[in-house]
């Protein structure tokens, strides 16, 4: 699946009773499904498709989610609505909800992964976290791979998405949800020491923090790049700054910008959005 461009379809809100209403805009023309759209993921373009053919996870007007084409005949369903969710797809693979259990299929829509999760997260890097349950010790996750196979017998707390340099941060069951990264096979990176962990931004450094006081910046050692010394450093953004909040009284709240090595690139103010337009 390749992401929307120039020529991707649109979608326009129109006010409607006491709610809303979505048309897609395309080549010229304003279309709708007959069930009427509630909600669109966002379109991609189908891979391999002289860029003639647009997909979206989406949601009509009763609630229900299916998979919907927009092309040169107009828009039309590829999975006609009846699941309780639905996110575009990932490495070829969309997630559905259906009766309250995950699973996948593909962008054809033929069935991948049977709904029987608890959760699931987006697949990157051949792998996906699922949850199963939970227990006194906490929730249950592990990896998936695409087959819909269990990667490793390590359980986890919780379990997020792989980055691109194969690194996914995750929650200790033995250590009271402590978080630190595991790799696709379930194997620790870097220990689970932290109280709260965010990605690893372009830089290849994550803000951390070990007793939810005080913030810093590791790298894929786990090392402290910028000691913790900030009251808070919110997760990189794409342009591979993180909004922060430097330590100081409580009466006068600040904030910026830190580059990935910890150096001030928009000093502290106490109007600056951590939304970067």
């Amino acid at each position: 699946m390749t992401r929307i461009n120039d020529d991707a379809p649109q979608a326009i809100q129109l006010p409607l009773g006491s709610g809303h209403m979505l048309l897609v805009m395309h080549a010229g023309r304003a279309l709708h499904p007959s069930e009427g759209l509630l909600t669109l993921r966002g379109f991609l373009r189908e891979a391999g498709d002289g860029n003639r053919r647009w997909l979206s996870a989406a949601q009509v007007a009763d609630g229900r989610w299916g998979l919907l084409v927009v092309d040169s005949d107009g828009c039309h369903w590829r999975m006609p609505p009846r699941w309780d969710n639905a996110f575009n797809p990932t490495e070829d693979l969309m997630r559905f909800r259906e009766q309250g259990r995950w699973g996948c299929c593909d962008p054809h829509g033929r069935i991948s992964i049977a709904p029987c999760y608890a959760a699931m997260r987006p697949f990157a890097g051949g792998r996906a976290a699922v949850r199963t349950g939970e227990d006194e010790d906490g929730e249950q996750w592990h990896w998936i791979d695409a087959q819909g196979r269990r990667v490793g017998d390590a359980v986890f707390a919780q379990l997020y998405c792989l980055d691109r340099r194969g690194f996914a941060r995750a929650a200790c069951r033995a250590q009271a949800g402590r978080f630190g990264f595991v790799d696709g096979e379930g194997h620790w990176r870097i220990a689970s020491r932290f109280q709260r962990v965010h990605p690893f931004g372009p830089g290849d450094t994550a803000p951390a923090t070990e007793d939810g006081e005080r913030w810093g910046l590791i790298d894929r050692q786990g090392a402290w790049v910028l000691p913790p010394c900030h009251r808070h450093i919110a997760a990189f953004n794409d342009d591979g700054l993180a909004h922060f909040c430097p330590q100081g009284s409580p009466w006068d709240i600040r904030y910026g910008y830190v580059d990935a090595r910890g150096e001030v690139a928009i000093p502290p103010e106490q109007h600056i959005s951590e939304d970067m337009a």
